[in-house]
């Protein structure tokens, strides 16, 4: 298993029923990742003639439990501008709904989490629908959010591929009415089924297209670079600041075979 380690003179880790009516052999191996935040996440006051430290509003995230470290950092970079809410988005794997699905206390998983009151009000309104069993692009996530021991309140939402323009733009302007310091989370793996050469290629168009903001690249993307382009365009959507790329790996890096197909991970920061 490869060691990833990232010194401090590496960039760190990037990350982040109808609705709308609807290989090594040594004994002990271990992955190591290290996230360099800025100096400032929160910004701050600065005197006139220096710069102001932007401010973090959303991380993209994988939500595959072999790259636990990458979450994990994420989380504990990301929990420092101590949002008032999460919005934990990510793909609805089953592909069952033309709508977004939002999590509720009734939702069954096995993750206990601090549901937002919003949820629910959501519902009522016809942004998205009630999502009855767990998604692990959300359940992964939620897993090691809870052992941060953080009470902030998630509203996590699954979106299936191909979700009409309407329901974006209903999910958008909801998420953009939410008062209070908001963190978006977008839980989001990279380049599924391919060798790790491959994957290189296919995360730099990838990594491209989010820094640049072509929301049209994105959208039409297959699974080959990314599995949830509304994702994406909804963080891009809704947080109109720089990106920041500080990681990208893939399962090679976890002991996988590099010419064996496998997916990939980056860790995005969103600004605003």
């Amino acid at each position: 298993m490869k060691r990833i380690l990232l010194l401090s003179s590496i960039c760190a880790i990037v990350l982040v029923g109808g609705a709308c009516a609807p290989a090594s052999t040594q004994a002990e191996t271990e992955v190591a990742v290290e996230m360099l935040a800025p100096t400032d996440l929160m910004g701050k006051e600065t005197s006139p003639g220096e710069s102001v430290e932007p401010v973090l509003a959303g991380i993209i995230m994988p939500h595959h439990e072999l790259a636990s470290e990458l979450i994990e950092s994420a989380w504990e970079e990301s929990l420092k501008v101590e949002p008032d809410v999460i919005v934990l988005i990510g793909p609805d794997h089953p592909g069952l709904a033309a709508h977004p699905l939002i999590w509720t206390e009734e939702t069954e998983s096995q993750v206990a989490f601090a549901c937002s009151e919003i949820a629910k009000r959501w519902i009522n309104e016809g942004v998205g629908g009630e999502a009855i069993i767990a998604d692990h692009s959300i359940e992964t996530p939620l897993k090691f959010l809870q052992e941060t021991g953080n009470k902030i309140p998630v509203l996590a939402i699954t979106l299936p591929r191909g979700m009409e323009a309407e329901c974006m733009d209903r999910l958008v302007e909801a998420i953009l009415e939410i008062s209070g310091n908001r963190l978006l989370v977008g839980s989001v793996d990279f380049s599924h089924g391919l060798t790790s050469g491959e994957s290189k290629i296919k995360d730099e168009e990838s990594w491209n297209w989010i820094r640049e903001r072509n929301l049209d690249g994105i959208g039409n993307a297959g699974n080959e670079y990314f599995d949830s382009p509304e994702t994406l365009k909804i963080l891009l959507r809704c947080i109109g600041g720089k990106t920041e790329q500080i990681i990208r790996c893939d399962s090679s890096d976890f002991g996988w075979s590099e010419v064996l197909p496998g997916t990939s991970y980056q860790g995005i920061r969103l600004y605003e």
